[in-house]
């Protein structure tokens, strides 16, 4: 696990941006540095009306400006400026957000790559309504920690030396205090980050709990109405709030303590500076140009302080968001590793699977541990599978195709080829799992994944299977959820016309039955015994039905 710092995060955005990316994000950075402009020239212009209206010599920038000039013009030119940068900065700032949008996205496909990327036993270690919560809110902050720094933080710090060095033209000591000051503000700045991001940890861990608990009861809304647990919800939810709700109150404490102290320091240094200024403007010595600006720089000096504790808790917070990207990174003892065997795998792709040997097979994952299992699937035969629920049944299957690591054993194709898995074959396999892995989208996009259009076999299987009053019915995909819409049997049957509706070499289904009527379980049966006259059919089932036309049943 890589370091959660605050170089890391911008670390993080330079990598998933592509060159053009990258250029972008330099250039925005360069106009966001040059806002700090737009911050200094509004007191420059102030100091500067100001000495003319009083009859002072005029500068802008140190610049004196010709002093036939009118009242009038002085203000013209020191408005036009100001308008310049002020358009300059408002373009940056719309850049900023170009390139807010285009990180925020490309931070989004970086994050997916982990989700997706294989890993053993496809364990991502975290419950789906924390992976939600942590892509949600870690994409968002993405575009909040650019906010920040570029538009706030960045600008205001640029400005912030120029002013220091104006003020230590004018007076080193005062100019010394301030640095002084500044130094300790930041330095509080930070140990105040490091109790806060404590708290913060902690309140991230609570709302991913909420997310978690939002997700369930979506999951399991009909179950929660029928048995009517809506208050044991609420009440778990009121927990988690509370845990909240602790954090935040430890949160306050620290924030008060750190703005009274800030704000103190700050007052008695002002109160200082403003008396030493006006002892010189009582001997004459400072023009009211040079007054007006070093009070002004003064506040400007102060005022990224004044917001320090503000911007650096959103750079913590998203920072520490934006790098929980690296909790989903697959580490290198956690990939998935489908074998060494990519050669005897590319030689068989040129031949059909006729057979299947699994041989003393030993299954270690978690609690479950099977030895010493043996079984072979053949071309014109359909094999069942059948045993207690939680004996292996599914995980031997996942074995077989690779997304399961087993302990020892081996597997052989065609008594030729030793191999690890079907992994590398997996075009050559199709299957329907226990749930039907539906997605959210049409039935048509269902059927034909992961390609868009139905072939002709799908044509025909979608008749067959009578999903032309389905897809009618949910045809409008953007405003149905599916998976809200369809019932059960409907699953089975659209994850089962999935499955058949290519041609390979074996086909794998488990519990293809269960939530249909006794209709479809007819036309699923009649589709098994007529795939089984070229390929390899494997069935995990407790149904009778498909028990009795099985050429071989395997007992877990």
């Amino acid at each position: 696990m890589r370091k959660k710092t605050f170089l890391n995060t911008f670390r993080i955005v330079w990598q998933i941006l592509d060159k053009k990316g990258k250029f972008d994000f330099v250039i925005t950075f360069v106009a966001c540095a040059l806002r700090s402009l737009f911050i200094l020239s509004l007191p420059q212009a102030i100091a500067c009306i100001t000495a003319k209206a009083l009859g002072e010599q005029t500068l802008f920038y140190g610049i004196p400006l010709p002093d036939s000039l009118s009242f009038g013009a002085v203000i013209a030119i020191c408005f036009g400026i100001l308008a310049f940068l002020g358009i300059f900065a408002t373009w940056a700032r719309a850049h900023r957000s170009q390139l807010g949008a285009k990180v925020q996205n490309c931070y989004r496909e970086k994050m997916l790559s982990y989700i997706l990327t294989p890993r053993k036993n496809m364990d991502l270690k975290k419950s789906n309504g924390e992976i939600i919560f942590i892509a949600d809110s870690s994409s968002s902050a993405v575009d909040e920690f650019l906010d920040t720094f570029m538009i706030y933080v960045f600008p205001h710090l640029v400005s912030a030396v120029l002013a220091f060095i104006y003020i230590v033209s004018i007076n080193v000591y005062i100019a010394l205090g301030s640095l002084v000051i500044c130094i300790f503000v930041i330095v509080l700045s930070i140990i105040r980050s490091k109790l806060d991001k404590r708290c913060f940890i902690k309140m991230d861990i609570a709302n991913s709990k909420v997310s978690n608990n939002i997700n369930d009861c979506v999951n399991n809304l009909n179950f929660i109405t029928f048995i009517n647990s809506q208050f044991h919800e609420l009440k778990l939810l009121k927990r988690e709030h509370k845990a909240y709700k602790k954090e935040v109150d430890k949160r306050a404490v620290i924030w008060v303590a750190y703005w009274g102290f800030l704000h103190l320091i700050e007052y008695a240094f002002m109160g200082v500076s403003i008396y030493l200024f006006a002892e010189k403007v009582g001997l004459s010595a400072l023009g009211i140009n040079t007054i007006v600006l070093l009070i002004s720089y003064l506040n400007n000096l102060f005022s990224p302080l004044n917001d320090m504790g503000h911007n650096i808790n959103i750079l913590v917070s998203t920072g520490y968001r934006v790098n929980r990207l690296y909790e989903f990174e697959p580490k290198e003892n956690e990939v998935f590793d489908p074998g060494e065997d990519r050669f005897e795998n590319k030689l068989l792709r040129k031949e059909k699977i006729s057979k299947i040997d699994m041989r003393k097979i030993e299954i270690e994952i978690g609690t479950l541990h099977r030895e010493n299992l043996n079984v072979s699937f053949e071309a014109g035969k359909i094999t069942c599978i059948v045993g207690t629920s939680g004996c292996g049944k599914t995980t031997l299957l996942g074995c077989l195709l690779g997304i399961k690591e087993y302990k020892s054993g081996e597997i052989i194709i065609n008594n030729s080829y030793k191999v690890k898995s079907l992994f590398y074959n997996s075009a050559k396999v199709f299957l329907t799992l226990q749930n039907g892995c539906i997605f959210d989208r049409s039935v048509i996009d269902n059927v034909c994944y992961p390609n868009h259009e139905p072939n002709a076999l799908a044509r025909k299987n979608i008749e067959k299977f009578k999903l032309e009053n389905l897809i009618e019915r949910t045809n409008d995909c953007q405003k149905i959820n599916l998976e809200k819409v369809i019932s059960g049997g409907e699953r089975k049957r659209i994850s089962f016309v999935r499955a058949i509706s290519r041609l390979g070499d074996v086909y794998i289904f488990d519990e293809p039955t269960n939530d249909l009527d006794s209709e479809n379980v007819e036309k699923v049966i009649k589709v098994m015994k007529q795939l089984k006259k070229k390929n390899i059919v494997i069935v995990i089932s407790h149904d009778k039905r498909v028990t009795s036309i099985s050429d071989y049943i395997f007992d877990m």
